[in-house]
């Protein structure tokens, strides 16, 4: 039922079927995870938080959820402003899974607060080495080069990223990351 309300996003009925679950079911973590995604969709992200924090109490075997659980905990967690404890929960879930996505995010978010870059030019490699050609995950590594003052590679992976787009597809983000990049090498 939970995921039909979900599927439907109909937000306002999966938080309250969410709550009466975890009222008979209080150990099932999925609960907990509807629960949080329909607190976000709701723009209710101290709820969210609370949700979240308390799946990954009880998410036990189940690596994927207690990850996906952790993900959405650091994004509630960067809607509130709080940083650390975004950074600290999206740790978390790459201690459940090690998904790409996950790092790319990770990376790109140290990056842009410039906080650990060298952390974020790991997690970013490891993401485009699991995820090869991924545009994306490209602009972020070329975002954490270009912060490293490595800027002859940053250029060589926001041009790659775009090639890959191709012609057709102009991305915003993507020109003036390589705007800025030329401009530090003087071009």
């Amino acid at each position: 039922y939970c995921y039909l309300l979900y599927s439907c996003k109909d937000w306002m009925g999966l938080e309250n079927a969410s709550n009466q679950a975890l009222t008979y079911f209080p150990l099932e973590a999925k609960f907990n995870y509807y629960l949080g995604f329909a607190c976000v969709s709701l723009d209710d992200y101290k709820r969210a938080v609370k949700a979240f924090k308390g799946g990954l109490a009880v998410v036990y075997e189940n690596q994927v959820l207690g990850g996906s659980m952790a993900e959405q905990l650091a994004m509630s967690y960067r809607e509130l402003g709080e940083f650390e404890k975004s950074y600290d929960a999206y740790e978390e879930s790459l201690a459940y899974v090690e998904d790409p996505y996950v790092m790319n995010n990770h990376a790109y978010f140290l990056a842009t607060d410039r906080v650990d870059i060298q952390r974020a030019l790991e997690l970013s490699s490891m993401a485009n080495e699991a995820q090869p050609n991924e545009p994306n995950f490209l602009d972020t590594q070329a975002l954490i080069l270009y912060l490293l003052d490595r800027n002859e590679e940053a250029l060589a992976l926001i041009q790659k990223a775009q090639e890959i787009l191709g012609p057709d597809y102009a991305d915003a983000v993507f020109l003036e990351r390589e705007g800025d990049i030329l401009w530090e090498l003087g071009e």
